[in-house]
């Protein structure tokens, strides 16, 4: 009875089969397009795909797949004139945070390896405190080491792409004012918004707009202060942006109305 169970599903299986390539035969036949009888080409579609997956947090200078790629070194110096005055003399340099043999002297470069949750690179200042007074003020009090009511100026507004064909919306760079008594706290300086600075991206600081204004009455010698530049993978919500807001057009005024002469 088992061996005719058996039998009888192969038979039925078989006869379902046959059934169908004869009719899978004549619909064919019934629906062959007729400009395609005789055609000498066709085409048909298929599918290409890729799939990109975002880079990692590996060498310890990134933050959720973006990474800190260089920050710079700033020195400035001048003569005091006695009175308050602006340093213009500056020299940048970098310190190297991950192998980026495009760096040049005096940028902060962001590499965002595919995110897009905006980032923001903020810096603070630590206090400016005098490290070689010059001789003659050799025992010069602790309170008197600090550069007292000055302000150093960075200007990190020209952003450019590392590639030039670079498709992402472009992050925005900042000129910000760092306090010499270190009171200042964080400040954004490199920053983009979400869905935006995707790939490598390059803030030049800018000599010409740099500065530090010095205070009159502080005391020769050379001071020195701890840049801390903090990279965040979100972007800025502070508002503390110190970059100039653009400016709404003025409508043309109007002029008055002229009085109705007497009758």
């Amino acid at each position: 009875m088992m061996m005719t169970k058996k039998t009888l599903q192969l038979l039925a299986t078989t006869a379902l089969l046959a059934g169908l390539g004869f009719n899978t035969v004549t619909a064919s036949a019934a629906t062959v397009n007729p400009a395609e009888k005789d055609a000498t080409s066709i085409s048909k579609d298929t599918q290409a795909s890729v799939s990109l997956t975002g880079g990692g947090d590996e060498g310890g200078n990134a933050a959720g797949g973006i990474h800190l790629i260089t920050a710079p070194n700033v020195a400035f110096s001048g003569t005091l004139t006695g009175d308050k005055q602006t340093l213009s003399e500056v020299t940048f340099d970098n310190k190297n945070f991950a192998d980026d043999s495009v760096a040049k002297a005096g940028t902060l470069v962001v590499a965002n390896q595919g995110y897009e949750t905006g980032w923001t690179v903020q810096v603070s200042a630590g206090a400016f405190n005098l490290t070689n007074p010059a001789a003659k003020d050799a025992n010069v009090t602790k309170d008197s080491k600090v550069l007292a009511a000055s302000q150093l100026v960075l200007d990190a507004s020209k952003v450019s792409p590392k590639e030039g064909a670079n498709q992402s919306a472009s992050p925005l760079g900042n000129k910000v004012t760092l306090n010499s008594d270190g009171t200042t706290g964080n400040l954004p300086i490199f920053q983009a918004s979400a869905g935006k600075g995707i790939g490598t991206w390059i803030s030049q600081f800018d000599k010409a707009t740099s500065s530090f204004e010095i205070a009159a009455g502080n005391k020769a010698g050379n001071y020195t202060s701890k840049l801390t530049w903090t990279l965040a993978n979100t972007p800025d919500t502070t508002g503390a942006s110190t970059q100039a807001p653009e400016k709404p057009s003025t409508p043309a005024p109007t002029a008055p109305a002229t009085p109705a002469a007497n009758k």
